[in-house]
């Protein structure tokens, strides 16, 4: 499960969708089959952020 930090649009939800698709694919390959996500499922607006398995989020700090 990923929960993003904001509301995202429907566009970038579906990307993140096809890039978690994608990394599934390649472990799947590298594993020869004995790995793989199941099943995704992407919360956006902060949505049941403290259980996600993934925590994408946005910060305006740089690193000097």
């Amino acid at each position: 499960m990923a929960s993003i930090e904001w509301l995202a649009s429907v566009d970038y939800v579906t990307e993140l969708l096809n890039a978690f698709i994608h990394a599934s694919n390649l472990l799947y390959d590298i594993t020869n089959g004995q790995a793989y996500i199941n099943h995704i499922t992407i919360y956006d607006g902060k949505s049941h952020w403290n259980d996600a398995d993934i925590k994408i989020h946005a910060s305006n700090l740089q690193w000097p």
